[in-house]
């Protein structure tokens, strides 16, 4: 029985054709390919290292240059508005916060560390320019 798939190469004919003296040139032929597909290659990589480290930085001056606005832009310091209005509106809060802070012994060993006497909030008072706005209030 004959197989339908039967590989018909047996037979003594060649069915490839080779150009007359290929294997001859086929070294410089191979080299010569070879070397233009290196140059390019090394070119390519010229250029995308290039544009690395255009964009290394890139990247570096983009850093600094942010890092340089965010501190310009800082303001550190309050007026005394500000802290006027943050204590006539936590006013009425700060007794109350320091009464459920501060139990009575903390008071009194508070006193005894700080030891003022009633002549020098006397003395302090007199010396105060701002005497009458304290009396007023």
């Amino acid at each position: 029985m004959k197989q339908p798939n039967s590989n018909k190469l047996t037979d003594s004919e060649n069915h490839f054709k080779i150009p007359e003296q290929y294997f001859e040139h086929f070294d410089e032929q191979l080299f010569s390919k070879w070397e233009t597909q290196k140059t390019a290659a090394v070119k390519r990589s010229r250029f995308i290292s290039r544009f690395t480290y255009l964009g290394v930085a890139a990247t570096i001056v983009l850093f600094l240059a942010v890092n340089f606005w965010n501190q310009s832009n800082t303001d550190n310091s309050l007026s005394t508005a500000d802290i006027e209005n943050y204590l006539n509106y936590t006013a009425a809060s700060l007794p109350t916060d320091i009464e459920k802070d501060f139990t009575q012994e903390d008071l009194k060993a508070l006193e005894k560390s700080l030891k003022i006497d009633a002549l020098k909030i006397d003395e302090y008072l007199l010396s105060s320019t701002d005497i009458e706005y304290y009396l007023n209030e």
